[in-house]
C-alpha cells in the first residue's frame, strides 16, 4: 500500500531513532502506520511522537491473542493531525507475565 506523502518523512525519522527497536512495519492504509516493539521502547517512541511529531494519544486497547500467538497484544494509538495520519504501535505482552 502506498503511504501518504505527509506521512512519510514520520516513518522515516522513527526509523533512523528507533529502527533496532522496531521489529515490524506495515502500512495497510494509506494514512495508517502499524508498528511491532517492545513494552520497553513505548515510552520513548510515545514521547518522542509527541515531541518532534506533535502526536496525541488518541486509544489505547488490548487483545487477547493467546489462542493464535500465545500473547496478548497492547496497542497504543498516536493521531498526527499535520500528517494527516495514525501510528499504531503494537506490543506484545507474554501469556505468563500479563
Amino acid at each position: 500500500m502506498n503511504l501518504l506523502p505527509s506521512l512519510q518523512p514520520v516513518l522515516d525519522d522513527l526509523g533512523k531513532r528507533f529502527g533496532a527497536q522496531l521489529t515490524a512495519t506495515r502500512t495497510p492504509q494509506p494514512n495508517e502506520v502499524y508498528l511491532d516493539t517492545r513494552m520497553e521502547a513505548v515510552a520513548a517512541l510515545a514521547a518522542y511522537l509527541y515531541r518532534k511529531w506533535n502526536g496525541r494519544l488518541a486509544g489505547v486497547f488490548a487483545e487477547d491473542a493467546r489462542a493464535d500467538h500465545g500473547a496478548y497484544f497492547v496497542y497504543y494509538l498516536f493521531a498526527l493531525d499535520a500528517a494527516h495520519g495514525f501510528i499504531l504501535l503494537q506490543v506484545p505482552v507474554p501469556a505468563d507475565h500479563p
